[in-house]
């Protein structure tokens, strides 16, 4: 189960990757393909759940709502 979540996951993640990639530059796209990278092997659930917040935080908008409640 949590194996196929993350599989669903990393595939969400690429298609984001995708629809962002005019609206990032290359240093943040950079760091996102590497989450990806590192979500694709990660074994523990506490280090995907890690990857996947950072994953949310590199994207511009996303790291902007988070610094607001912060």
């Amino acid at each position: 189960m949590v194996k196929q979540n993350l599989e669903e996951s990393v595939l969400l993640l690429k298609q984001l990757r995708t629809e962002l990639h005019d609206k990032m530059d290359n240093s943040q796209l950079d760091e996102f393909d590497f989450i990806i990278q590192q979500l694709e092997v990660a074994k523990s659930q506490s280090q995907i759940l890690e990857l996947l917040g950072k994953a949310l935080a590199s994207i511009p908008w996303i790291y902007k709502i988070i610094e607001h409640f912060s």
